[in-house]
């Protein structure tokens, strides 16, 4: 049996909506839509990618929090899926830098496009208010998360440039951060 003391609701509510986004809108749509072709990781690596074209193996590495060995495995078995390019640079072919494929950028825009409808779908389900209050809370958790050092807005940064969000919560940390 659950308390139900504030703690173990908190934990209990952050288990089920962290597991309920990286299973529904994540997990099971890269599933269904990529037949498994490819894994979670691997789709996190084409979006990293899709951002940021020609970065080396090693930013992806940095960027994702995952080793070196592991981001050359994972971009070699994309390379070889057809999903990105491998281009060494002159004088050392040892560096490679990493380009989305048109295939990989279609499986990119294919998730994305479901989890956004799915995403309205929930939110139709939701009257006004209480969609306005989630996505309020959603920004203000972002901001709250990073001045904990939870999370580095430039780990959470989209890359949107100047067609960025104005009112992006990333701006709002206390970090001086730009949108790349």
């Amino acid at each position: 049996m659950v308390e139900t003391s504030t703690g173990n609701r908190e934990e209990l509510l952050s288990d089920l909506f962290a597991t309920l986004w990286r299973t529904s809108f994540c997990e099971k749509i890269i599933k269904e839509l990529c037949k498994s072709r490819i894994t979670y990781t691997q789709f996190e690596v084409l979006r990293y990618i899709e951002r940021h074209p020609f970065s080396s193996i090693g930013e992806l590495a940095h960027a994702l929090k995952i080793s070196y060995p592991s981001a050359t495995n994972i971009s070699s078995r994309l390379a070889h899926k057809g999903l990105i390019y491998k281009t060494g640079t002159y004088p050392d072919k040892r560096i490679a830098h990493l380009e989305i494929s048109p295939q990989g950028r279609e499986i990119v825009l294919k998730v994305v496009a479901e989890r956004k409808r799915r995403l309205m779908e929930v939110f139709e389900l939701l009257d006004d208010d209480d969609r306005l209050n989630m996505l309020d809370t959603i920004h203000r958790f972002i901001i709250a998360a990073s001045k904990a050092n939870i999370a580095e807005p430039v780990d959470l940064c989209r890359s949107c440039g100047p067609d960025r969000y104005e009112d992006c919560p990333l701006l709002k940390t206390g970090e001086s951060h730009e949108c790349g």
